[in-house]
């Protein structure tokens, strides 16, 4: 009975041996694909679309008119400034004209103010000169009569007497000596008469001579003085009256300054008409092509009004919004290809000539944002007109150095990413940090190194611990 029970341990302990061995042979291990985990440039395919834009201009009349003649056709080259239509102008020449002579006729006025004003200065200035010198003259009279008489004049007076005293005595003497011939009969009765006129002669001198004196020495009478400062108020007066005449002279100066601004309003005017009469002729603002006419011969324009559109298509672009998952794709200067429907098989070179630096809002399913890019085509042909929709594709580099991984090799355990690293032939789930993602390839940022070995294709059965046949 003993020796059977050990008999039934050997059978069930083989048994379980060979099973064990079963499973963990090599050859029953599954066969998984493995990748070595490198560094390298992180790059996703762009593909966007828009529409082709050109420098367009709306060419438009600035007055109004009739259409006289029309110069271009749709489709036909233009230069800048090259006349393009033109409007009847008859009405507007006679304005020109107008303004012409309106401004001849201020510009008369102006001269003939300034001229006026001139004279004006030129008397007044002269008046004035009148006046102060005769004003000076009167304070310098009325001063010297206050001062009275300067010691060399009172000195000169007393000489004076003294002169005329000395003559007075001569001419007595003289007399008595001819009255007492006389009385002797030697001389005639004319002498007499003769030495007597001369004595009342001199008595006549010597008086005046003594009454000088006293006035020079009693000094200036009141009335004297009075009367010459009634000479300076007047002179004073006189100065004021001419002073005040310089009221005329700014109401002369306002009267140029009125012709002068009469001028420059016929000039403003003048150039005005001249404007309006050059815009009768409409050009071209710009060089290019006439993409859109809409004007003919006859036709009524209004100010303002779209006769004829020109588009430079020396160069063109195309305006792309590039999604938030695009944006990184995308770098200034970066080269790109432009297609066309309407020319099936024909590549046409471009490149990312702007981004802009803000975010515009998208509304509408998931709220999202996007970049404006402007993407420079190069088109020597002129093929591409405005408005064409077109096909932007090209290589964007996410990032320039990165730790990749396949996209298939990273599964979610857990809601947390992660890779099955294998390690001498079994596989070990480690969670990773991942960053950018394309359609094939996955940024690693974190908890993994270059060199590791990863499952390609884990499948849904393969564990934790699951020993597997690299291949």
């Amino acid at each position: 009975m003993k020796q059977r029970r050990w008999i039934v341990i050997a059978v069930v302990g083989a048994i379980m041996a060979g099973a064990v061995y079963q499973v963990s042979a090599p050859w029953r291990a599954p066969a998984v694909d493995v990748i070595e985990v490198a560094r390298g440039p992180l790059v996703d395919a762009l593909a966007v679309t828009g529409t082709v834009e050109a420098r367009t201009v709306v060419v438009s009349p600035k007055v109004p008119g009739r259409v006289r003649a029309v110069h271009v056709a749709n489709g036909v080259g233009v230069s800048a400034g090259q006349i393009l239509v033109e409007l009847e102008s008859e009405e507007l020449a006679a304005g020109l004209d107008e303004a012409m002579a309106a401004l001849a006729a201020a510009r008369a006025r102006e001269a003939e103010t300034a001229a006026a004003l001139q004279v004006q200065r030129t008397v007044a200035a002269a008046r004035l000169l009148e006046a102060e010198a005769a004003l000076a003259a009167a304070r310098a009279q009325r001063d010297k009569i206050r001062a009275g008489a300067r010691p060399q004049e009172r000195q000169q007076a007393v000489a004076r007497v003294t002169q005329a005293k000395a003559i007075l005595d001569q001419a007595r003497r003289e007399y008595d000596r001819v009255q007492e011939l006389y009385a002797r009969g030697a001389v005639s009765r004319s002498a007499l008469d003769a030495a007597r006129a001369a004595a009342d002669t001199a008595q006549a001198q010597y008086e005046a001579a003594v009454q000088a004196r006293s006035l020079v020495e009693a000094g200036a009478q009141s009335e004297d003085i009075t009367a010459a400062e009634a000479r300076v108020r007047q002179a004073e007066a006189a100065v004021g009256t001419v002073r005040a005449a310089a009221a005329e002279e700014r109401i002369r100066r306002a009267e140029l300054a009125m012709a002068r601004a009469g001028v420059g309003q016929t000039e403003a005017a003048l150039r005005a008409a001249r404007a309006q009469l050059a815009a009768t002729r409409i050009t071209a603002p710009i060089q290019g092509v006439v993409v859109r006419k809409n004007v003919e011969v006859g036709e009524l324009l209004a100010p303002g009004a779209a006769v004829l559109t020109i588009a430079d298509l020396r160069e063109i672009w195309v305006m792309v919004e590039l999604a938030a998952g695009d944006v990184a794709k995308v770098r200034q200067g970066q080269q790109l290809e432009v297609r066309s429907d309407a020319y099936p098989g024909r590549v046409f070179a471009a490149k990312v000539a702007e981004l802009s630096r803000v975010a515009d809002p998208r509304f509408g399913v998931g709220q999202t944002w996007s970049i404006r890019a402007k993407i420079s085509v190069v088109d020597p042909d002129r093929l591409l007109r405005p408005g064409v929709q077109v096909d932007i594709s090209g290589t964007g580099t996410v990032a320039a150095d990165a730790l990749l991984l396949p996209a298939t090799a990273v599964v979610t355990r857990e809601d947390r990413p992660g890779v099955f690293v294998v390690q001498d032939g079994v596989v070990r789930f480690r969670t990773i940090e991942t960053g950018a993602r394309t359609s094939r390839h996955v940024q690693v940022l974190g908890n993994l190194a270059a060199g590791e070995k990863v499952v390609v294709v884990p499948g849904d059965a393969l564990t934790d611990g699951t020993r597997v046949r690299p291949r």
